[in-house]
């Protein structure tokens, strides 16, 4: 695997003690301070404890659009926060996080909650619901293995529950989720079984945060789920890839049964992706109720050309069409914005370098790209993660200067329209370089980004995960 597979294909390898989790530190705007209320959670069910507050500073974008110098609230500007004003920096410029209406700047933070833990913690991947609570999803380390972890926040990051599940001495990681119209969330990952055979696999959380309805996928060789998604007539489409000492893509098909989903039909079983190696990282339903899929295929070089699967509904045709000759060149993700196909990835000649890659497919007889564009801060630098809203494209990307893991820092990119560079770049810590990752991007219904990842602990401990909310 090369680094641009990023948050979705991990290798989580951190062994440490049991998990034991304090409560978050949530993270607010303007003045410091604050305290810190230790608690614990964890086990199979969910916890309910509230979390703590702090303050500080809002991060603001590395380069905002603003709005133009406009008229604030009487006061704005003069340090203190008072009325409608929801930021006053002690000034009234543009663009440095508070704009002159004493209003967030585009880009900039409104709340980041990052979880306090004694092992390894990484959000992954990040849903919200229809109500604009926000789940977040990935893994923690249990004992000599890795465990699912799951919480649930609300919209102003309050966490509202959280679970672990799996013993521990495995390999489990929450890697995709989607939301079913009654609240319930389906999370789909990897499973490491007794028999250390790792599997792909979804399972089922109500509203409260109660497990059921686990499904394995059924091959009896490695295979792993990197996203699930709903379709038309409640039908769930999950993709990744399997292993059998050649690595090909999947797309597997479950069918509503008994309050939950079956297993039903894959393209193991028919063969569509035989002959073809390489992973399936998302998957949108069309209007004609085909689906896409998107990924990368192997070459026989040994690198990646970025892929396109038009699929029909029952997971036959799906033959690639492939994009991209750099060498190490993939998509990472895919969304539809009404008739739009929107994709994102890594365009890279190799394992250190690469920009990130925005396009628009076109379909016709054949799948085109319509419109790119690419975007480098670093020597290395990949998309993770895209979330789309009446046009308006934001991306999660990671940057690095190509020495090292930990040397990964989070980009969230606006980018509107088919302009040739973002709107906005909104890093996670601009003055502590080198210490985090993104995972996933999602946009809530009030039209606010909320980013989740992984951040270095301050004091030299476990990596843990962070979710924050942006003004767009």
């Amino acid at each position: 695997m090369t680094r641009s597979l990023g948050a979705k294909l991990v290798l989580i390898s951190h062994i440490g003690a049991t998990a034991c989790f304090a409560e978050p530190t949530r993270i607010d705007d303007e003045s410091e301070g604050g305290s810190e209320d230790p608690g614990t959670s964890g086990g199979e069910g969910p916890s309910t404890s509230a979390p703590t507050t702090t303050s500080m500073p809002s991060t603001t974008a590395d380069s905002g659009s603003g709005t133009g110098a406009e008229e604030g609230p009487p006061g704005c500007g003069d340090g203190m926060v008072e009325g409608d004003e929801v930021c006053d920096d002690g000034n009234t410029d543009d663009g440095d996080g508070c704009e002159s209406d004493c209003q967030p700047s585009p880009g900039s933070a409104i709340w980041t909650v990052v979880e306090e833990s004694d092992a390894f913690l990484g959000a992954y991947t990040v849903a919200v619901t229809p109500g604009g609570d926000i789940i977040a999803a990935g893994a923690t380390t249990v004992g000599e293995g890795n465990a699912t972890w799951i919480a649930r926040y609300d919209a102003d990051g309050e966490k509202q529950w959280d679970a672990i599940g799996g013993e521990g001495g495995y390999n489990d990681v929450f890697r995709g989720l989607a939301i079913t119209e009654d609240d319930r969330v389906i999370a789909s990952g990897t499973h490491r079984t007794e028999g250390q055979l790792d599997v792909g696999y979804l399972a089922i959380y109500s509203a409260d945060g109660e497990a059921s309805g686990l499904q394995e996928l059924p091959f009896g060789i490695t295979s792993y789920l990197i996203g699930a998604e709903l379709g038309s007539g409640d039908q769930l489409l999950a993709f990744g890839g399997v292993d059998d000492g050649e690595q090909r893509p999947l797309v597997a098909s479950f069918g509503p049964f008994g309050g939950g989903w079956q297993y039903e039909l894959s393209t193991e079983d028919s063969m569509a992706f035989a002959g073809q190696t390489g992973l399936v990282f998302d998957a949108a339903q069309l209007p004609d109720a085909r689906w896409i899929g998107v990924g990368f295929t192997m070459t026989r070089g040994g690198g990646t050309r970025a892929a396109a699967w038009l699929l029909q509904p029952d997971g036959s045709d799906a033959q690639p069409y492939e994009f991209g000759d750099n060498g190490t060149d993939q998509f990472i993700d895919v969304e539809l914005d009404d008739d739009v196909i929107h994709v994102v990835g890594r365009q890279a000649a190799g394992d250190d370098d690469g920009e990130v890659w925005l396009a628009e497919l076109s379909m016709g007889d054949s799948v085109t790209i319509a419109w790119e564009a690419t975007w480098a801060d670093k020597s290395f630098n990949a998309a993770n993660a895209l979330a789309v809203a009446d046009g308006v494209r934001f991306v999660a990307a990671s940057t690095n200067d190509g020495t090292a893991m930990g040397g990964y820092d989070t980009r969230v990119l606006r980018w509107d329209g088919t302009n040739a560079e973002p709107t906005w770049v909104s890093p996670f810590a601009a003055d502590a370089p080198g210490r985090d990752y993104p995972g996933d991007v999602a946009v809530a219904p009030d039209g606010t980004v909320v980013v989740v990842g992984v951040v270095a602990s301050p004091d030299g401990g476990e990596d843990t995960a962070w979710i924050r909310k942006l003004v767009p």
